[in-house]
């Protein structure tokens, strides 16, 4: 059933805008999805929306170090009928079938959405957290609805290490990971009963769990220590049964086997097995071996159907390494592969096999009658099976590079890339998601028991610049790279004395837009561990110590130290540039009520509008030292009902420190320190400026291409329009323009810093 949505609206005779084509015409639309979550099929509520209230939607951040919170959405509905009744079949009447039974439920999802001349518009997309009927004391029954975005779920999502994720990504028919606990006499499957039994053959040896694992991995591994070829333990199944179904010589049947070994003991002649499987060649005769082992030259091989497929080289060397061996049989056709640390190292061609239910699988041994023999000497971790009954590849070669790269910790990621795989882990598909070129290059992080929003975060402070993850409006999740933020054109402009909601306009200088010590940590298993603190003294002299830390999983130090260097507010010349070490006035909020702005087609402008988006606020008051200013947007809260659509945005200052383009580890400390002034501009219309560069300080280009370009000598900002007459120190620029960028024009004395102003083009 379908309606046609509630026109919040003031009809256009009386609407104030003026252009015809951003009015909205369709009215504000409240959907839910009361069946299958992601069919799109969506239920039209809005004209139960009891409009005397508002419909609230909050997102964002309180500044660009701060994690975005979970959006939120709250509205009410009329629920006279109890049709927003929880757990109710019949209506009020108790006669009428609930046209929504059972699905007024929680995670449900929700979405607002306004639509112009020109197209609709998402306020929020999210899901249902609860359904609370109300009673109204003026008479009748209403039902508050609250919703949130996606960052609730994943919030709640934990996240397995990066090499369990990958392998569970692939379904195995069974996986030990073999992290259990140091006393345990089980190896767990943890995807099902297919539980491996510590058992011994012969006297001695040892078998120990939770050992060290590979080394990026959070994952623990088992020690097998064996007495001699025939003394020790080894893992298996005591119901002897393969996690794979029975087939015949010309039965298709597929498996997979994979794992980490690490060792440094050389087998003797015999050589060690890391596992075998028995396999049945016909019915009564004794069973063959598929199986992995190390040879006394440290070599690996797998053997299956009477062939063997070697990789050459000594494994027996001390380090991890990561083994996968497939065996794939077809009615016509079987083949073995084998690869070592995510390479295919050899295939070939092998008899067939014949494979009983009960094929009886081991982990450190050769089956031999029930009893292990050829036991393996050295640590093994994360053995999966893969099954199929097709024949084909169970794991592509990209798919097994990844779980090899997985377990290393997937180190020379992008933060962006990073991102990507904990949102797949949590159920987001790449269609889902909108992720920026990012540019910090990242080591392993510890995954296991954070959260896919924790780890999401931890990449946005290792990018750095004020990169956000965060749900946008449309239901899509959003990670913007530490370039976001650079100086170019605003994405929504409007007039002060036009559009703003005077009441809700607040400019502010405090010291929320201070930090003069910033201290970063490089994470132990990115790098060193080296910590570097990057302060502004001055700043500290006149406003005392105000310092932050943050925790950088870059793989070079460089990276952290300018990410501890862009943390600093004053992020000029620490000495020279007087005018930078101070907090600077700003606007705390910005509120903006479309209802009765005057600029034309504000509706369809909002929809740009995002977490880092620069906004330009001109015709300020007289009172303001600038007649414009420049914002980035943190947050917003929208409030709409019939006689309002108000938006009050959170903000930090734009270019108060400059944003610079931050793009290359190579560099430190944003931006370069031209110089100071020559001679003074003793008066608002001297249009000769002449600057004075010093010693590693470049001086200003000469190519006619680079100009206009802006500097900032104390607050004013001044146009050169065309380059300097010479191109060594000091340098003269003529008919320059004072007091730009909504900036006054005033007296300069010499030596006063000369800064580059923000530049759309100037990129390090």
């Amino acid at each position: 059933m379908t309606y046609p949505g509630l026109n919040l609206f003031p009809g256009s005779a009386t609407f104030p805008m003026g252009s015809a084509a951003g009015e909205p015409v369709g009215g504000v639309q409240i959907l839910i999805e009361f069946g299958t979550a992601f069919s799109n099929v969506w239920t039209d509520v809005s004209q139960w929306f009891d409009s005397s209230q508002d419909i609230t939607v909050q997102y964002g951040r309180t500044s660009e170090y701060a994690a975005p919170t979970t959006a939120a959405l709250s509205f009410i509905l009329d629920n006279t009928d109890g049709r927003f009744t929880p757990d109710r079949q019949l209506l009020q009447d108790n006669a009428t079938t609930h046209p929504y039974y059972p699905n007024v439920e929680l995670r449900k999802r929700v979405q607002v959405n306004y639509t112009t001349a020109v197209s609709s518009y998402s306020l929020f997309t999210g899901f249902i957290k609860g359904w609370v009927p109300i009673v109204d004391p003026n008479g009748g029954f209403k039902t508050r609805v609250s919703a949130a975005t996606r960052e609730d779920k994943l919030s709640n999502t934990p996240l397995l290490t990066p090499a369990q994720q990958e392998t569970l990504t692939d379904s195995p028919v069974a996986f030990w990971p073999l992290n259990d606990l140091s006393a345990s006499t089980i190896a767990v499957d943890s995807i099902g009963a297919n539980n491996l039994s510590v058992v011994s053959n012969g006297p001695g040896g040892a078998i120990t769990f939770a050992q060290a694992g590979v080394s990026a991995s959070e994952d623990t591994a088992c020690n097998f220590a064996p007495a001699s070829l025939v003394g020790g333990y080894c893992l298996a199944q005591p119901s002897a049964k393969f996690p794979s179904a029975a087939a015949t010589s010309t039965t298709p049947i597929g498996y997979g086997v994979e794992c980490w070994f690490q060792t440094s003991v050389l087998p003797g002649v015999s050589g060690y097995n890391m596992w075998s499987l028995a396999s049945v060649p016909s019915a009564g005769s004794l069973p063959n071996y598929d199986e992995i082992g190390m040879a006394s030259d440290g070599s690996v091989s797998f053997s299956a159907g009477g062939s063997a497929v070697n990789a050459p080289s000594n494994y027996c060397d001390g380090a991890w390494h990561y083994v996968y061996a497939e065996h794939l049989q077809t009615a016509s056709t079987t083949t073995i592969n084998l690869y070592i640390d995510g390479a295919l190292v050899g295939t070939t061609s092998c008899l067939a096999s014949s494979y009983v239910g009960g094929s009886c699988f081991v982990v450190g041994s050769l089956y031999s009658t029930g009893n292990p023999k050829y036991i393996f000497d050295g640590s093994m971790a994360l053995v999966a099976v893969y099954s199929n009954t097709t024949g084909t590849a169970l794991l592509s070669p990209t798919r097994v590079a990844t779980h090899y790269k997985a377990a290393l910790g997937f180190v020379g990621d992008t933060t962006g890339q990073r991102v990507a795989r904990y949102l797949s882990y949590g159920g987001v598909t790449s269609s889902q998601y909108n992720i920026d070129t990012c540019v910090g290059i990242v080591g392993p992080y510890a995954t296991s028991g954070q959260s896919v929003m924790q780890a999401c975060q931890a990449m946005a402070d290792t990018e750095g610049g004020g990169s956000c993850i965060y749900q946008t409006p449309d239901g899509n999740m959003r990670f913007t790279s530490r370039n976001f933020q650079i100086p170019g054109a605003p994405v929504l402009t409007f007039d002060a004395a036009a559009d703003l909601d005077g009441p809700s306009f607040t400019p502010t200088k405090d010291d929320s837009d201070v930090v003069n010590q910033s201290t970063a940590t490089q994470a132990a298993g990115s790098g060193t561990g080296a910590s570097y603190t990057a302060k502004n003294t001055d700043s500290i002299a006149l406003y005392g110590l105000i310092g932050d830390q943050v925790t950088s999983y870059a793989t070079t130090m460089q990276d952290v130290i300018n990410l501890a260097q862009s943390h600093i507010a004053a992020g000029w010349h620490p000495v020279r540039d007087t005018h930078a070490k101070r907090s600077k006035g700003r606007l705390q909020s910005v509120t903006l009520d479309v209802y009765t702005s005057q600029t034309a087609g504000l509706y369809d402008l909002l929809s740009s509008v995002q977490i880092g988006s620069r906004i330009r606020i001109v015709n300020l008051p007289s009172h303001f030292p600038t007649s414009q200013i420049d914002v980035i947007v943190e947050g917003w809260t929208v409030n709409v009902n019939v006689d309002k659509f108000s938006i009050a945005w959170v903000t930090s200052s734009a270019d108060n420190p400059a944003r610079m383009v931050w793009s290359d580890p190579s560099y430190g400390r944003w931006g370069p320190d031209p110089g100071s002034m020559t001679t003074a501009l003793a008066s608002a219309s001297t249009s000769t400026v002449v600057v004075t560069t010093a010693g590693s300080s470049p001086t200003f280009s000469t190519a006619a291409g680079d100009y206009p370009l802006y500097i900032q000598v104390g607050e004013e900002v001044i146009e050169l329009p065309t380059a300097p007459s010479g191109a060594s120190s000091p340098q003269t620029f003529t008919g320059a323009l004072r007091g730009q960028k909504g900036t006054v024009a005033a007296p300069q004395s010499a030596a006063s810093p000369v800064n580059l102003w923000p530049s759309p083009t100037w990129t390090l």
